[in-house]
């Protein structure tokens, strides 16, 4: 296509860069939704961790004043 003043140049698509980009946008969306399992994991067994040692806690705090009541 021959250039005339004022009117633009057509360009064909870098293709090539545009795959690129992508890869790297997967990759990177990727660790985002790994990052994101591995704290909601981690989040789900804080909970049940701190339920299970209050009721641990209780429950050794528990049996000696039992023990000193029943004696």
């Amino acid at each position: 296509m021959s250039e005339i003043e004022g009117i633009p140049k057509i360009v064909k698509p870098d293709l090539e860069y545009c795959d690129k980009m992508l890869e790297r946008l997967e990759y990177k969306v990727g660790l985002i939704t790994r990052d994101l399992g591995l704290s909601s994991g981690i989040h789900t067994k804080s909970t049940s961790g701190f339920i299970i040692g209050a009721a641990l806690a209780i429950v050794l705090v528990g049996i000696p004043i039992i023990i000193k009541i029943l004696l």
